[in-house]
């Protein structure tokens, strides 16, 4: 535990005062003891300014952000890392900009919590970056949010289920890996509902800072807590008469799983800071790609939260589960970014494509779409090829390498034996329930094709 007392701070942060990050630190009471140049010059005010001032003085604007998180620093000992506030400053002549806080507590010789280092870093240009790659992600979703790409039977299960509950206002649990599509379903699921003409809100619980998920989902009053200088209408308000998607719903504290509960129940609920009952018409689905079972095991998660989430749960399949899709995908994404790249692809190469339909897909859909768009810029002509482009994915080689002195089974060799390995499993029985054809995710006739070229025959003893 660190013992340096109130006093040393400032002393050890003097030979970063004129580094390029905004450095400070704040006693008990949250005034300034120490203030580097850049951070000084970002507030308007010379150093001496900020001596003894509070942070809500210095800062109004961001304050209602930024001191529940300082609080919460300073009475739990808990530091808060990558924090972002958003705020004009003098320095940037009215213009937003978005800044990254880390927030480190100080302790005594006692171990109690006498102050709060500060670390600023303007990340604006890092934003940026991110709001353009969501905007791209969003315009991929909205091409083809309507038009689910997928005619695997187990996918079109999912999207069967979606549709006959999106008529109904029954809570919905969307269960799958990460990358898989759950927020595609949920606005399938929202679009073809009655309250479509209302808005769809959706929040990220793994995104929000501990601190300000309350705030954030139910609203707060004016004068709430320190920094709270105006009402704010919560995620749940916002989303009145239409549906709130709640992703990442297993990174939900605890403590607010209650209120969750209460909102299920009887869509009442209170703004933080206030006593009186707010009443809110409101769908909610929620997804994670965690287990809830291991997690009410662990404590971590309500079981009766979890059951009134689990109305209507709908698993939505991995991409290795649904094989026979992924060339649906593949021309799905060159046809999008062929017009973004300024690219024509007339065909992909054979390997090419058995390569990206056997490969495992950890990332899901997410990945392969990823795949895809690096592909199409690496590759020359008009044909899809990967072996160039992943030569560090053994899946995506097509061939039979060597690297240190190892050699590496072809992918023809390894898909091979694994089908036998499933066939020998099934006893050689290719289609039906529980045939090899539905435990490795493809049609018969796919199968049927596979091993043919492969050379897969049954034993005849």
């Amino acid at each position: 535990m660190n013992q340096k007392t109130p006093e040393e701070p400032a002393n050890a942060l003097l030979a970063f005062a004129s580094a390029p990050i905004g450095l400070c630190y704040l006693d008990a009471d949250l005034r300034y003891r120490y203030v580097n140049r850049w951070l000084a010059n970002l507030n308007g005010l010379s150093i001496k300014q900020h001596l003894g001032k509070t942070i809500q003085e210095v800062v109004q604007e961001v304050a209602a952000e930024v001191v529940p998180q300082l609080r919460h620093v300073l009475e739990t000992g808990e530091p808060i890392i990558d924090g972002v506030a958003e705020s004009a400053t003098p320095a940037t002549n009215g213009a937003k900009r978005f800044f990254r806080h880390s927030y480190h507590p100080d302790f005594d010789s006692d171990g109690d919590v006498v102050g709060v280092r500060c670390v600023v870093q303007d990340v604006t240009e890092l934003r940026t970056q991110q709001a353009e790659n969501e905007e791209l992600r969003q315009e991929v979703s909205d091409f083809y949010a309507d038009k689910l790409i997928g005619e695997c039977r187990v996918f079109k299960n999912v999207i069967s289920q979606a549709e006959r509950v999106a008529a109904t206002d029954s809570t919905v649990l969307l269960l799958g890996d990460t990358g898989t599509g759950k927020c595609l379903i949920a606005e399938r699921i929202h679009k073809q509902s009655r309250r479509s003409h209302r808005p769809l809100v959706k929040v990220n619980c793994a995104a929000l800072p501990s601190p300000l998920i309350e705030s954030e989902l139910f609203g707060h009053e004016k004068g709430a807590f320190t920094g709270a200088i105006k009402r704010k209408i919560g995620r749940f308000e916002l989303a009145d008469g239409g549906t709130i998607f709640l992703d990442e719903i297993g990174d939900l504290p605890t403590e607010l799983q209650v209120k969750l509960l209460r909102i299920l129940h009887d869509g009442e609920f209170e703004r933080v800071g206030s006593s009186t009952t707010m009443t809110v018409d409101v769908r909610v689905i929620a997804a994670t790609n965690r287990d809830l079972g291991r997690l009410i095991e662990q404590g971590a998660f309500r079981d009766d939260l979890y059951y009134r989430l689990a109305i209507f749960p709908i698993r939505v399949p991995a991409l290795r589960e649904r094989r026979d899709d992924i060339p649906l995908l593949v021309w799905f994404f060159i046809s999008y970014f062929q017009n973004r790249l300024g690219k024509t692809l007339e065909d992909v190469s054979a390997p090419a494509m058995d390569a990206l339909v056997f490969y495992d897909w950890p990332g899901n859909v997410r990945e392969l779409m990823n795949v895809v768009e690096r592909a199409m810029i690496l590759s020359d002509g008009s044909v899809l090829e990967l072996a160039d482009c992943f030569p560090e994915i053994p899946e995506f080689t097509g061939t039979s390498s060597r690297a240190h002195g190892r050699k590496f089974e072809t992918l023809e060799d390894i898909e091979r034996a694994h089908i036998e390995r499933v066939l020998e499993a099934c006893h050689w029985k290719v289609s039906g329930r529980e045939g090899a054809s539905e435990l490795l995710g493809l049609n018969r006739t796919t199968l049927q094709a596979r091993m043919k070229k492969l050379g897969i025959v049954r034993p005849t003893s």
